[in-house]
């Protein structure tokens, strides 16, 4: 399971950082896949265009995942091919999370590491539009921070 990692900013997190929790976790999921997943690191007016342009709110916000489906989806600015080989791209924003970070204490290195495995999950599947999905995905993330360390 590759990882294609871009930074569009400057961060001292590089690919190894982000490789290493979304190994762990898909490992602890027991989840085994070899298509690529992409990550990539944007400011935040990026985000704040993704964010608007493909889901119509016109904010920044910490993480936006665009799982590749096998047809076209709206909510996904990409065509995908049959027989792709990527499962997805996350996008994070390390300026906001960091922002969000500093409020509650947290160290940005702990706030990189959810925002990773929230979009990984995304990337599987995993939703929080209800209640019951919410407390379901929350409790994967938790158990998957303590995986990743």
């Amino acid at each position: 399971m590759p990882v294609n990692f871009t930074a569009l900013v400057k961060t001292p997190y590089k690919k190894d950082f982000f490789e290493k929790i979304i190994k762990k976790s898909l490992k602890k999921l027991n989840k085994k896949t070899k298509k690529q997943i992409s990550l990539v690191l944007v400011d935040k007016k990026k985000i704040k265009e993704l964010n608007k342009t493909y889901r119509q709110k016109n904010k920044a916000t910490t993480v936006l995942t665009f799982p590749f489906t096998k047809e076209k989806n709206k909510k996904t600015p990409f065509e995908i091919p049959l027989k792709n080989s990527v499962l997805g791209e996350v996008f994070i924003c390390p300026q906001i999370a960091k922002e969000e970070a500093d409020k509650i204490g947290e160290k940005l290195e702990d706030k990189l590491k959810k925002l990773t495995i929230h979009g990984l999950l995304h990337l599987l599947g995993y939703k929080h539009k209800n209640k019951k999905e919410r407390e379901l995905m929350e409790g994967l993330e938790d158990e998957l921070i303590k995986t990743v360390g």
